[in-house]
């Protein structure tokens, strides 16, 4: 059943944030009127999977003339970027918490921002759960009710009070410090998009995508500008955060 919390089948749910949880497993005992020829599988077809070797031959056919030890060098350096760009993106939302906190920790906001920002985080958080086939049209509908989004803003309102905090921030920041966007940055990330929209993601209206996109690589700028000029330690990972997706990798302490 669909409920505010997300919760749309028995075996996965899918939290505030849209990250999709299993649930513990239900095991249903089967219909003693079953007939046991109905439980009699039909073999079709026998398939082994081959793992191949892992050596030259194997680097040259994904790449003719590329060695294994080439090939090891190549992932390793993927493996490491994703590592890289997954901290430093931990780290920008660690400096925008530590700026939020800091210059703008009791101001009130406008409920209409608030509003706003909690129906695009719904939004997405609907769009993520249907495009992971998590619930059937009839539950996601179920959830697009107006109890629904006021349960959503409710148990968000942190998450959301500090991205309306951010993005403030963010444009000021970027007015006294000259910050823009480049046009060819942002046309060559909208192309992206656009590429990824042609292989079955949800279409994004044109204009919409232009505003995202450029907000998101202003942030980016001004975030690391900032992170260049303030102290950041890297403190170990406390054990009581392994379940929290914000775990606190990194400590951010901008200069004054």
């Amino acid at each position: 059943m669909a409920s505010a919390g997300g919760r749309c089948s028995p075996f996965f749910r899918t939290d505030s944030r849209g990250q999709t949880q299993r649930s513990p497993e239900t095991h249903a005992p089967l219909p003693s009127s079953l007939p046991l020829p109905a439980l009699r599988p039909q073999v079709r077809a026998v398939q082994r999977k081959v793992v191949p070797d892992l050596d030259d031959a194997f680097a040259a056919s994904i790449q003719p003339g590329l060695t294994f030890a080439q090939l090891d060098q190549k992932v390793r350096e993927g493996v490491q970027a994703e590592v890289d760009k997954a901290v430093s993106e931990l780290a920008r939302n660690q400096l925008e918490a530590a700026l939020v906190a800091r210059l703008l920790p009791d101001t009130p906001v406008p409920d209409t921002l608030v509003t706003e920002q909690a129906r695009k985080r719904w939004a997405q958080v609907l769009a993520d759960t249907r495009a992971k086939q998590q619930c059937s049209d009839e539950e996601l509908q179920a959830m697009v009710t107006p109890e629904a989004f006021e349960a959503y803003k409710a148990e968000t309102m942190d998450d959301t009070l500090l991205v309306v905090k951010g993005a403030l921030l963010v444009d000021a920041i970027a007015k006294v410090e000259g910050v823009v966007v480049d046009k060819a940055e942002l046309d060559e990330q909208a192309q992206l998009v656009r590429q990824s929209d042609a292989k079955g993601m949800e279409k994004v209206d044109d204009a919409m995508l232009l505003k995202q996109i450029e907000a998101t690589l202003l942030r980016t700028k001004v975030l690391d500008l900032v992170a260049s000029r303030a102290t950041i330690d890297k403190v170990p990972m406390r054990d009581d955060d392994d379940d929290d997706d914000d775990a606190c990798l990194l400590y951010t302490s901008p200069s004054p």
